[in-house]
Parts: structure tokens; sequence; C-alpha cells
């Protein structure tokens, strides 16, 4: 997600930009994207973020135990 971030610029300028809730962008955050919502960032920004890349990175990042 900090990719996503990064390219947006904000936690609302996501939101508004997918037509969700501040809350429902900091739940993935903590949670994981859904394949979905990564497949539409992909196509939001031309594929310079990866649907795949930020589904497993944003995943992994909260499932780590280690």
């Amino acid at each position: 997600m900090d990719k996503v971030l990064h390219f947006f610029g904000s936690k609302s300028k996501v939101a508004r930009t997918l037509g969700v809730s501040r809350p429902a962008v900091s739940y993935w955050i903590k949670w994981g994207l859904p394949p979905g919502r990564a497949i539409q960032i992909e196509i939001l920004s031309q594929g310079e973020l990866s649907a795949a890349d930020i589904v497993s990175k944003s995943v992994g990042k909260e499932n780590d135990i280690a």
C-alpha cells in the first residue's frame, strides 16, 4: 500500500479516486488490499502500479509473523 499512497498522495485521495471511505483505505493498509481493488488501481495508474505487486506486498506485510 505504500506505493499506492505515494502514487495518489494520501489516504483521502485514494479513497476519493476509488469511491470508498477513508476508513476503508485504512482497513486495507492493516489487513490487505482486495484483489479487485488492486486491478482497479492498476487500471487507474495506467499500469504504473501492478495489481499482482500491490496485493502480494499488502498481504505479505501484515501476515509476516517473524
